[in-house]
């Protein structure tokens, strides 16, 4: 069997450079300087015997089609290699694993994961990113993360994925709004009510668009990225909003209550995933991860 004639540095280095889009930049991120980093390419280029990113001071470093397969592909041996101690120990796994979430996932989802995690792996790390949509998609694709939970992208035909809970939008009402006697909450009533709207995407889409297909026009009063703001606010009767995402617990950081009702029509479905590129191979750690996450999806699932 023939040696590889490249290094893990140099795999290293040259990812480095395809995420930071520049030499310079890759440098200064692994504190090398720039002639190491563009030596590691180079070699690279010279192994493959084709040029895998194009370099100028104008587009920085944008790599070639053949250089996007080589970034997939050192990204899975990277991980691999970084398993490797815990390979060698048998079941034990160690290392870090990088999740990116949509932010309001965060708090709801993953407790019970660190939990699990410190009983059965104490030497695994897990690192919980909290990102908008779409730069959590990016920043999966471009390997800063090794997994994203994400809502809706289990169709993406890049993407594997494993299905965390499937739920609906509801609207979310302070306990003494007089909608919540209802059990149920028609989208009219909401129409001439102020709406707190949750500002990080795709949420605006997502509940602008509900209003829409109803043929109604909502009065958005706030927009804020902050969930707990946004249940405060609602706690105080300054308006009403429409979540995904719903807390066991049925009160404001102020101690008001609050309280969650379907809505009718029913919105579409919201499927929530943990997912990951389809070319890169997980390591045991981020697999242990996503399966935990689908498999303990039933008790994170919000209650409505």
């Amino acid at each position: 069997m023939s040696t590889p004639r490249f290094t893990l540095r140099q795999l290293a280095y040259f990812v480095a450079a395809a995420r930071a889009g520049s030499i310079a930049a890759a440098a200064e991120s692994e504190h090398i300087s720039r002639s190491v980093v563009a030596g590691a390419v180079n070699e690279l280029e010279a192994l493959f015997g084709m040029p895998l990113a194009t370099r100028s001071r104008g587009a920085g470093f944008v790599l070639t089609a053949a250089g996007e397969a080589v970034f997939e592909l050192a990204l899975s041996l990277l991980r691999e290699a970084d398993d490797l101690p815990g390979r060698v120990a048998g079941s034990r796994l160690t290392g870090t694993v990088v999740v990116g979430s949509f932010p309001s996932v965060v708090p709801t989802a993953f407790p019970l994961v660190f939990e699990l995690l410190a009983e059965q792996h104490p030497d695994l790390r897990l690192d919980v990113r909290a990102r908008p949509q779409p730069e959590l998609m990016a920043a999966l694709r471009a390997g800063d993360l090794d997994l994203a939970v994400a809502y809706n992208v289990h169709l993406e035909h890049d993407l594997e994925s494993l299905l965390v809970y499937d739920t609906v939008m509801h609207v979310i009402l302070a306990a003494d709004h007089p909608l919540a006697a209802r059990e149920v909450v028609p989208a009219s009533e909401l129409e001439h009510e102020r709406l707190i709207l949750m500002a990080l995407p795709p949420g605006p889409d997502d509940t602008l668009s509900y209003f829409v297909r109803q043929g109604l026009a909502p009065q958005v009063w706030v927009r804020t990225g902050d969930f707990e703001l946004m249940r405060s606010l609602v706690a105080r009767r300054l308006g009403v909003a429409l979540c995904i995402q719903a807390p066991r617990t049925q009160y404001s950081y102020e101690g008001l209550s609050v309280v969650q009702r379907p809505l009718d029509p029913a919105p579409n479905l919201e499927r929530l995933s943990v997912v990951w590129p389809r070319s890169r191979r997980l390591s045991r750690s981020a697999a242990h991860v996503a399966h935990l996450l689908h498999e303990h999806g039933s008790e994170l699932a919000p209650r409505i």
